[in-house]
């Protein structure tokens, strides 16, 4: 029973470690480490730095307004539905279906 628990724990070891060369071999591939060290510097310094406060543009005010007046202006009256003849290729396939009813009636 303990060398089935050492044994499942030195795989999972293992798995790991794995996984951890592949991810590094992949990114020294793609980069040099001194390369990465210097991208990572200049993220870190990026990320530190105080940004500096521009003019705020013009401040936005907050309204108020019930939600009757907001679907009264941004809807139109009617239904959701639309007449598919106004799709394109709608002849096609009416035409379509009538020679396959044609065919299947005979």
């Amino acid at each position: 029973m303990v060398s089935v628990l050492v044994t499942m724990i030195l795989t999972g070891v293992l798995v790991v470690a794995v996984a951890i060369a592949v991810v590094v071999i992949l990114a020294v591939s793609r980069r040099s480490a001194s390369d990465w060290q210097q991208h990572i510097k200049e993220q870190t310094q990026q990320m530190t730095e105080p940004t500096p406060e521009g003019p705020r543009e013009q401040a936005i005010e907050p309204q108020t307004v019930s939600l009757q007046t907001i679907i009264d202006e941004g809807s139109e009256a009617g239904n959701a539905y639309f007449d598919p003849q106004v799709l394109p290729g709608y002849q096609r396939l009416e035409e379509a279906t009538e020679r396959i009813e044609d065919r299947f009636k005979g």
